[in-house]
């Protein structure tokens, strides 16, 4: 089962449907019920110009989505596809639908948009299999690759909504390899060797691209996902649409082009015309195609008979034209598939086979495309039903994790895998990975912290995502406090963190002192970074990989040297009679306000020779070395080791236990 974006959601008629509205925060709305002014798919398509009707449409773009996340870009590229006005300026940063019904607005979540086209889903499957209405649905649901934290925790909410349960949510380019495999289209694996597959899932309103292994009995393994949530065949319609529009001003010059496409009945008329074109272009045969020397029309014809003030628009729109509209979207996804074979430096001839998935995949330049950079004819696999093959990879799925499953065939085995590396933020601002991207799911991975500050009764759990090793150029998923934990000198408690990603792909948080038994845990529901995003990140890390190390390193070498600092501070707080005293704490809180005054932004002017002389004066200093002496103490600056003096655990003070790092 998966919401589809080319799916249309007719709301008209009197009567309202049983739908509350949320206020406040993100829980989940009370269950939908259909009236008979409610219609879905190709029954809203063909009421979709009649009077008094409203038309919602690709829903999928906002859901889960919080306004402050939505850049201005992002919004002008989805304001005129919806069909529906879109309010922004929500309290709880949630982007709603504006329903109008007989003069009345509704302001809609998307999630309860999603909710009737899952529920019309189910009520079509409950019949097929004569399931009472009364049954609850165990489902399993397919998104894009792409889809966030927030975006599939929506999409498990629009269920509820429904009525159903959601029992899984899968990767739609993951149900599709699954598809292939059940239905043997893809060559068996001689011997322990696997085949390498590529997955282009275009679609009416994402584009989803992942690399995989077919291994021998029955596993399937993904390897990397890559994409576009804001990009599908609706963007392509659209962009046909303005060149329809180009066209009939050229024709008519009394007409301005921002005139005609705000004019909401015009604009409907060429976004239809333009798929009518788009789908007849592409679904003919050319001379190439049909192996024949007869001539092949490749151009269609396009009429409106009204398309604004009484003027008709007739013109023949070609392939050709058609395939220039498209260049900038070929291109785009061309360069998603080198981005990522240049991660695993693979070529076209690695690949067993490239499968394509989604409607939007029968545009004709994707297989130009895909033949430009060095893909064969037999290695481009088109047997599948590309509306379909999706929801039979789901369904494949869901006997996998079902309560009913079919046992007359082995069962296909799933590893799918993270899209991007998750990182904790600690020495101040150091980003460690604790898990990478490319790591199979469902996974999960601990490692131990600890605190640096004496008697600190909180720590701050800080979770971003990205390349970069240094927190504050990364995106920022969430963040959470511990309390209650160990009261207890800089370096002694001992707090555990676990990140967890399920089979959904959803991330889950805990930390835990092992001395007080104190414990939180928490789902990150941030948005995640796009596509896009992601690979700036990728490219500004690979950019200035050496300074990000050289920032990072330095920053462990203030953590180093404020830390020895501290520890001499705290010994000599307890002689302040003595006569050195003065002369050493001065000394020593210099240095220490020299070191607090270094941060991300300006650490990279220093060296390590800065340090080192940081190191030597406060270490050879005659007051200091005195009042130590009788603290009973070592002026000495930390060990070839690291090992912290002061009694910090580290990897050799906690041998049982992951390597210890200092907590933000």
């Amino acid at each position: 089962m998966g919401t589809s974006n080319s799916v249309i959601y007719q709301l008209s008629g009197s009567s309202q449907p049983k739908v509350v509205t949320n206020n406040g925060d993100r829980t989940t709305p009370s269950i939908v019920s259909f009236g008979p002014d409610i219609k879905i798919g190709k029954a809203a398509r063909n009421a979709m110009n009649r009077k008094n009707y409203c038309t919602v449409q690709l829903a999928k773009y906002i859901i889960g989505k919080e306004v402050p996340k939505m850049t201005p870009e992002a919004r002008e590229s989805v304001k005129n596809l919806f069909g529906v006005p879109v309010d922004y300026t929500a309290a709880d940063n949630i982007p709603r639908l504006v329903v109008t019904r007989n003069g009345v607005q509704e302001k809609m979540r998307a999630e309860q948009i999603s909710a009737y086209v899952l529920k019309a889903l189910a009520a079509a499957a409950r019949e097929e299999l004569k399931i009472p209405d009364d049954f609850v649905c165990d489902v399993v649901v397919s998104v894009p690759a792409r889809f966030t934290n927030m975006e599939r925790q929506a999409t498990k909410d629009a269920c509820k909504i429904a009525g159903l349960n959601c029992i899984r949510i899968v990767n739609e380019p993951t149900a599709a390899i699954m598809c292939a495999n059940y239905d043997k289209l893809f060559p068996e694996p001689t011997g322990t060797d696997s085949l390498l597959l590529m997955v282009v899932d275009f679609g009416g309103g994402t584009l989803d691209i992942s690399i995989g292994q077919q291994h021998p009995d029955e596993l399937s393994e993904i390897n990397l996902t890559d994409g576009d949530t804001m990009l599908g065949g609706s963007n392509v319609t659209e962009a046909v649409a303005k060149d329809l529009l180009h066209i009939f001003v050229e024709m008519n010059s009394e007409f301005n082009a921002n005139t005609v496409w705000k004019n909401d009945a015009a604009r409907k008329k060429l976004v239809n015309a333009a798929e009518d074109a788009k789908i007849t272009l592409n679904s003919r045969n050319t001379v190439a195609e049909s192996g024949t020397s007869d001539v092949v029309d490749t151009h269609t014809e396009v009429y409106i008979e009204n398309l604004i003030d009484g003027v008709e628009f007739s013109t023949h729109y070609t392939l050709q034209r058609f395939n220039k509209c498209f260049e900038p979207f070929s291109k785009k996804i061309e360069a998603i598939i080198k981005r990522m074979w240049k991660e695993k430096n693979y070529t076209a001839g690695q690949f067993a086979q490239v499968l394509l998935v989604g409607g939007s995949c029968r545009i004709k330049a994707i297989k130009t495309m895909l033949k430009n950079i060095g893909f064969m004819d037999h290695q481009i696999n088109q047997e599948m039903d590309l509306d379909e093959c999706v929801a039979k990879g789901a369904c494949i799925i869901a006997n996998m994790v079902g309560k009913y499953v079919e046992t007359d065939r082995p069962q296909q085995l799933l590893l799918d895998c993270i899209a991007n590396d998750i990182r904790i933020r600690v020495n101040e601002d150091e980003a460690l990975a604790i898990l990478t991207h490319g790591r199979q799911i469902p996974c999960k991975e601990s490692k131990v912290f600890t605190t640096s500050a004496n008697n600190q009764s909180a720590v701050t759990i800080y979770v971003c995502e990205g390349s970069s090793e240094i927190a504050s150029r990364n995106h920022k998923l969430g963040q959470t406090d511990l309390t209650g934990i160990q009261n207890a000198p800089r370096g002694v408690p001992q707090i555990e963190v676990t990140f967890e990603v399920d089979a959904n792909n959803l991330l889950k948080v805990s930390a835990l002192d092992k001395s007080t038994n104190a414990s939180i845990s928490a789902e990150m529901k941030s948005s995640s970074m796009s596509p896009d995003e992601i690979q700036k990140s990728r490219d500004a890390h690979e950019a200035n990989a050496e300074q990000e190390k050289k920032i990072v390193a330095l920053l462990r070498l203030k953590s180093e040297k404020l830390y020895v600092i501290d520890d001499m501070l705290d010994k000599i707080g307890k002689h302040k009679d003595h006569p050195k005293f003065a002369e050493a704490s001065s000394l020593l809180e210099t240095n220490k306000s020299q070191l607090m005054a270094l941060n991300t932004s300006n650490i990279a002017q220093k060296d390590e020779g800065f340090f080192n002389r940081i190191n030597d004066e406060i270490t050879t200093n005659e007051a200091i070395k005195e009042i130590m002496e009788v603290a009973g103490g070592s002026a000495a600056g930390p060990d070839i080791n690291n090992n912290m003096p002061g009694g910090m655990p580290t990897a050799a003070a906690a041998a049982s236990e992951p390597n210890v790092e200092e907590a933000d």
